[in-house]
């Protein structure tokens, strides 16, 4: 073969060489694009539930209750009502626990009507619990439970500047039946007329006061 023959043999084969290279940067460039396309286009708006946004939540329960699971509100039990009547005013007693009926009456204040100084409704309140704690001192402690305690309603009247108490009715709870009874007479017939200073409050016929004591 010809020296010119073999020189022109070895250019084909270079510009083959550097055209195939060519191609293959072309290629590399035209996947860097996509790459890059792919990268820019955005998928398609999905709207993000947070929790703030609860109208886009869904929750999707089992038919069935699992195992140890709680019951819905609504259908877990709900204690008795107890409805009875004290001193003409119903009383719906919705506790759970102790529900012995009270033998005490509600106080009731109308909302336009008129209100007592806190001040004088508790020095009263106090002379009462002195009388709760004189009845109650012979109270044998086999008869008082974990938490004994008086609950009532007295009635003053205010004249003259004296506010006295009128009308007492107590009841103990937490502590023996028979043994309630005696100190609660008690308590009831020593508090009327317990008197206290009632300032330059003007005459009143009646006024209520709830009372609730611990007994010491």
């Amino acid at each position: 073969m010809k020296p010119r023959a073999l020189a022109l043999g070895a250019a084909a084969v270079i510009v083959a060489i550097a055209a195939l290279y060519v191609a293959m940067r072309d290629d590399d460039a035209m996947g860097d694009d996509a790459g890059d396309d792919a990268k820019g286009v955005r998928p398609a708006v999905v709207p993000k539930i947070t929790q703030a946004d609860g109208g886009n939540v869904t929750v999707r329960r089992s038919p069935t209750q699992p195992s140890g699971s709680a019951a819905p509100p609504s259908e877990l039990p709900r204690a008795p009502v107890t409805d009875y009547m004290v001193g003409g005013v119903r009383i719906r007693d919705h506790r759970s626990g102790d529900r012995t009926p009270s033998a005490v009456p509600p106080a009731i204040h109308p909302p336009e009507g008129r209100k007592v100084p806190s001040q004088l409704t508790s020095d009263v309140a106090q002379k009462v619990r002195a009388v709760m704690t004189e009845c109650a001192a012979s109270l044998p402690a086999h008869a008082r439970g974990a938490d004994p305690r008086l609950d009532g309603t007295i009635e003053i009247a205010i004249r003259d500047r004296l506010a006295t108490v009128t009308r007492a009715v107590v009841q103990l709870r937490d502590v023996s039946a028979d043994a309630a009874s005696a100190v609660e007479r008690c308590i009831q017939d020593k508090s009327v007329g317990v008197a206290t200073s009632a300032g330059d409050e003007a005459d009143l016929e009646a006024y209520s006061i709830t009372l609730a004591f611990r007994l010491l």
